[in-house]
């Protein structure tokens, strides 16, 4: 998959919208979202999406993975979940990759990162149970407290005995294809 502009993939996205334009507050986070920096914002300082654009094109490539993935074995999550988790996962992220003039990409450090997105979400959204689970644990084992260098946001013991919905194993999956494959392709790697 190969980033063309900012225009096409604010196109992509709101087409990947469609199917949430019913939910209740969807509206809200969309107005919302034209507040932030997220359709321009990188989804790094250096690794995945790593330029202007790259925090919106790594959302529609982890909700397409995620929903062909779905589509592909059968699993019972309805399309919205899908997308809502997919587009929105790294909401926390607007704001936190500003660029410097110089156009590098600057950090500003922010507590949190998948309980800060189902807390932005969550104030124009309501989210399912599901919805919250597999937001919260998509970071895989580099969420682990045990692992992060910047503390993390729940442990290993947690991961693996409270966390028994398989499709947020799956959504880790569709996230890490999508930073290492689509959102890296032109880059040296990650």
């Amino acid at each position: 998959m190969k980033f063309e502009s900012v225009e096409k993939e604010k196109e992509r996205f709101m087409n990947n919208c469609l199917v949430l334009k019913e939910r209740k507050g969807f509206p809200e986070l969309l107005k919302f979202l034209e507040t932030t920096d997220f359709f321009e914002a990188p989804a790094s300082t250096r690794f995945h999406g790593c330029h202007k654009g790259g925090l919106m094109f790594h959302s529609n490539n982890v909700a397409e993975v995620f929903h062909n993935l779905v589509k592909e074995h059968n699993l019972e999550i309805s399309t919205e979940s899908v997308m809502l988790c997919g587009l929105f996962h790294d909401i926390c992220k607007t704001g936190m990759y500003p660029f410097k003039e110089d156009g590098s990409i600057g950090y500003v450090k922010k507590t949190g990162h998948a309980l800060r997105s189902i807390e932005y979400i969550s104030k124009f959204v309501e989210l399912t149970g599901e919805e919250k689970e597999i937001i919260k644990y998509h970071m895989g084992y580099y969420g682990c407290k045990e692992f992060s260098p910047w503390g993390g946001e729940y442990t290993i013991k947690e991961i693996c005995t409270g966390n028994n919905n398989f499709l947020t194993a799956v959504f880790h999956y569709a996230d890490m294809f999508a930073s290492r494959i689509y959102d890296a392709e032109d880059k040296d790697g990650i």
